[in-house]
């Protein structure tokens, strides 16, 4: 299970190695993050989620048997306006007291050829689920900073409608004011002992 919680950046994500390295233990590094973006009256809105933990296994003898597993906590929200973070926390939006986690699961995971892969699994906000495909590229070197480490860099989005998820009661609704479409994009570079 891994937890990013400020600056503190730790993670145990079994990942994509070499055949011969297998799964290993991963620390989060600089430039871990959970984004979105949204279109408010025209204009893009950019913001992310401070803390989530995860749980990333894949194999890539037995991709069968990996697994995603990301947990966020929905009241970490921030847009950089505190107005407008606390409108989007509020129950109109994603209603943070009464789900206060938001959560995407795998079922199966396909290697697209290269770099490219490719999660299917079940997003849930506001207790609703619905299934989604997520598209990442996975990028696996030796540590430029730290002999003897490797260092995983693995980017990924999907864009989803928020109102399919509830995101979006009352005056919400309508996306006179605020567009539909969400486009999530998730960002992990871990180091681990090879």
């Amino acid at each position: 299970m891994a937890m990013l919680r400020g600056p503190v950046l730790v993670v145990m994500l079994g990942l994509l190695l070499p055949a011969s390295a297998g799964a290993a233990s991963w620390t989060l590094e600089e430039g871990s993050a959970i984004r979105f973006e949204v279109y408010q009256q025209g204009a893009p809105v950019q913001g992310g989620f401070e803390r989530f933990t995860a749980e990333i296994l894949l194999d890539p003898d037995y991709l069968a048997g990996g697994r995603i597993e990301v947990e966020i906590e929905t009241a970490s929200i921030t847009t950089g306006h505190q107005d407008r973070d606390a409108t989007l926390r509020s129950p109109n939006l994603f209603d943070v007291e009464r789900w206060p986690t938001a959560r995407f699961a795998s079922v199966s995971l396909e290697h697209l050829g290269g770099e490219a892969y490719e999660a299917r699994g079940q997003l849930t906000i506001r207790d609703v689920q619905k299934d989604v495909v997520l598209p990442f590229t996975l990028h696996i070197t030796d540590h430029p900073g730290e002999p003897g480490r490797w260092r995983a860099e693995a980017r990924g989005g999907v864009t989803i409608s928020r109102l399919d998820f509830g995101v979006g009661q009352g005056e919400w609704a309508s996306t006179a004011a605020v567009g539909e479409d969400v486009v999530i994009r998730v960002a992990i570079v871990a180091a681990a002992k090879r």
